[in-house]
């Protein structure tokens, strides 16, 4: 019995091993240059990193808010903050652009270890599971979305992981738990949109599964349910601010997109797959048949002629638990048609509240993806049984090379996009010590800084495009870095921009006294903290130089209004006050906090509990 757990225990540190090493040559390009910047968002997601790393290691504060772009707005609350992930570690201890790299080869492992073990709970061999595994992790969807630098898309990493739980929590409800932090993961990570889609993912394959008997209705309604209710509870700390900033700032957008038949091909079996591919096709043509939305990383998922013919087999093999898997599949692929067809599902799903919010539609394509690689395990199994039966087991050894064969057309299509990522020289600007903000900064890309915009109506209009897909966009990231805040820097949220930058004919400082004579200075500035000393004429205001946003507390010394003056942080002053401090404490956080606490003791007293039963009942009688 010892010798057969051994034996089982070394099977899976050499499957883990397998698979971590199969992420590190999948991801190896962007190590090339190890400090080198990246195109595209990779400046604004630097930045999201780069900003609560050093208010955690310089300041020793929680990384609550953001005074470095679009004049002040909320840091952990933005839906794409990932300082929860615990996978943050690895920025703070290597920095941004060097932990980022690492984390994204992290990621690589766990969606690879992740798909595998979902393949094998739908009884898939070895073989046929990495098949499934290489198609959906190894697809250039990956390497696509990262090499533009949108790191909320490794959250993606978690999607086999809720739907095994999922599915398991069928038979045993505690597997809920465990999906419920899957998914708590996901938010952490930023993945505001993986798990919006993962949840209407779930909550069609349940309604699929139940309609077709092929689990039991109830059970996985109770799942769900759990999942749901312990995600929430468990990421309330971010959940609840998150909540707070949306509503006060909603993003609504409706934006024509979708895959066409011909984008859609293009997307399954074209081998360039690199951003500036897109330059080559139909941009912004609408229409069913033909044209392309957005770039190559909201299109490109390149599986291969081989793996989607081993998809197309598999599907005539289904039975009522790969029916309901087939049905989910069709209509996350429809959705990801978005407005193109006439009878489209995407204008539906825009009724409801969160999916109003979501710009591209070909984003469902990571649902239709995951189906899609199952069923090519399934359409490799039972090739390899077929032969095995009709012309002995030799052909089927030989279809064992499969698998690799598949894994090195994958590399081999993903390996130039991800050579694209990283391309810039490090920048850097003269810090300066005292804080202060202006309106924008230019793009850089891997020749230095781009001062001169690119004329749309020019004959090299279209260099200059492809140009543009291999540039940042915008500087927030090295202005950051010299202490320089961006006002006009890169913001989902409909945040309004306030701020007065040091350029303007009406700018006074990053903080003055209003309606009074005197004078106003910083003593202490932090991101989360300012301590200012003031000496005020008259009954006036006090002004810092950033948006107006509940949840800052003011003491001078004791608790004083925070209120808004010409959409600024303001605070009412009197000749008698020497110094006014001014902290960001929101009651959202407080109480996310207080619930994500007691969710941690309880889950983790009940399961010392269950592990106490556990040893008792092993002890010998």
């Amino acid at each position: 019995m010892t010798q057969k757990f051994t034996g089982v225990v070394q099977n899976k540190v050499v499957l883990a091993l397998f698979l971590a090493l199969v992420a590190l040559v999948y991801t190896l390009p962007i190590f090339r240059n190890p400090t080198y910047f990246g195109i595209q968002d990779w400046d604004q997601h630097l930045f999201y990193h780069g900003v609560p790393a050093n208010t955690i290691l310089q300041y020793g504060q929680i990384p609550l808010w953001n005074p470095y772009y679009v004049g002040g707005t909320v840091l952990l609350a933005n839906p794409q903050s990932r300082l929860l992930e615990p996978s943050f570690l690895l920025i703070l201890a290597f920095g941004p652009v060097i932990g980022l790299k690492i984390d994204i080869w992290l990621h690589a492992v766990i969606g690879l270890l992740g798909m595998f073990l979902l393949a094998r709970h739908y009884r898939l061999g070895r073989a046929a599971a990495l098949v499934s595994t290489f198609v959906f992790n190894l697809s250039s969807i990956f390497a696509l979305n990262l090499t533009v630098g949108m790191t909320w898309f490794m959250a993606v990493a978690y999607l086999p992981w809720a739907f095994l739980f999922f599915l398991r929590s069928a038979q045993n409800w505690r597997y809920a738990l465990a999906g419920g932090a899957c998914l708590t993961l996901m938010y952490f990570g930023g993945g505001v949109y993986p798990l919006a889609i993962t949840l209407l993912f779930l909550a069609v394959y349940s309604l699929l599964a139940g309609f077709l008997r092929a689990a039991p209705f109830g059970r996985l309604v109770r799942g769900l349910a759990i999942a749901l209710l312990f995600m929430f509870c468990l990421g309330a700390v971010k959940f609840l601010p998150s909540i707070e900033f949306q509503r006060q700032y909603p993003r609504l957008v409706y934006d024509y997109s979708g895959y066409s038949l011909t984008g859609l091909a293009t997307a399954l079996l074209s081998r360039n797959q690199t951003v500036d591919a897109i330059a080559n096709l139909p941009i912004e043509q609408r229409g069913f048949w033909a044209g392309v939305t957005a770039g190559m990383d909201e299109n490109g998922m390149y599986v291969g002629l081989l793996p989607l013919a081993l998809a197309v087999l598999g599907l005539r093999l289904s039975d009522r638990r790969r029916f309901a898997l087939l049905v989910t599949l069709l209509i996350f692929l429809w959705l990801s048609f978005g407005n193109r067809p006439r009878a489209e599902l995407w204008s539906l799903l825009h009724l409801l509240p969160v999916y109003n919010s979501m710009r591209i539609a070909q984003r469902f394509r990571i649902v239709a993806l995951l189906a899609a690689a199952i069923f090519a395990g399934f359409g490799f199994q039972w090739l390899r049984n077929e032969l095995s039966r009709r012309w002995g087991r030799g052909w089927a050894r030989a279809l064992a090379a499969l698998p690799a064969f598949i894994l090195v057309d994958l590399l081999a299509v993903s390996l130039p996009i991800w050579a694209d990522a990283f391309p810039i020289p490090p920048l850097a600007l003269p810090r300066s010590d005292a804080f202060y903000q202006v309106w924008e900064m230019p793009s850089y890309n891997r020749a230095g800084w781009l001062t001169d915009a690119p004329q749309p109506d020019s004959q090299d209009a279209r260099a200059a495009y492809t140009q543009s897909l291999h540039s940042s966009l915008g500087a927030m990231y090295p202005a950051y870095q010299a202490n320089i805040g961006v006002i006009n820097g890169y913001e989902s949220a409909n945040v309004p921009r306030q701020a007065v930058p040091i350029s303007a004919d009406n700018y006074r400082g990053e903080v003055y006294l209003r309606d009074t004579g005197g004078s106003a200075a910083f003593n202490t500035w932090s991101p989360n903290r300012w301590v200012v000393d003031v000496r005020a004429q008259s009954p006036g205001y006090l002004v810092v130089n950033q948006n107006f946003y509940s949840g800052w507390r003011a003491f001078a010394p004791k608790a004083r209004e925070v209120t808004s003056v010409d959409g600024l942080l303001a605070v009412p002053v009197g000749p008698t006050d020497r110094q006014v401090e001014l902290v960001y404490r929101p009651a959202s956080f407080g109480l996310g906090l207080v619930v994500s606490a007691l969710t941690v003791l309880v889950v983790g007293g009940y399961t010392v509990y269950q592990l106490r039963l556990f040893v008792q009942s092993s002890k010998p009688q």
